[in-house]
């Protein structure tokens, strides 16, 4: 049997714990490797990349409707960029220092990244 000062113990414990959960569950979000899915991209909603020297924020993750199997989706970054930045092969360095190469398009406000992975 547990009694009162046992039980505001364990309690205050479990509090203090989960009051450091965010952090922890920030830092284990997947990483953005090359089978990255909607779901990895989606835990990072927020972050900060470098590509080339400039910050951007990834903003937005948009499904795209395929009827098939599988996922399609887009990622948008917003950030001031040079205006010789355009589309092309890019190295984006995200807040675990793991760098992901992705095609990215200019767009007005950043870059944008489309993803197809569809199955049989």
């Amino acid at each position: 049997m547990m009694n009162k000062r046992l039980f505001l113990k364990s309690t205050a414990s479990a509090l203090a714990a989960a009051a450091g959960a965010p952090a922890a569950l920030a830092a284990a979000r997947p990483g953005l490797g090359g089978m990255a899915g909607l779901a990895d991209w989606q835990s990072h909603l927020g972050e900060v990349f470098d590509v080339d020297g400039h910050a951007v924020r990834l903003t937005s993750v948009d499904t795209h409707a395929c009827g098939r199997p599988g996922e399609q989706f887009s990622v948008s970054f917003q950030g001031r960029l040079p205006d010789d930045l355009g589309d092309g092969l890019r190295r984006l360095t995200g807040g675990s220092g793991e760098p992901v190469v992705l095609y990215v398009a200019r767009t007005a406000g950043g870059l944008r990244a489309d993803f197809c992975r569809l199955r049989g």
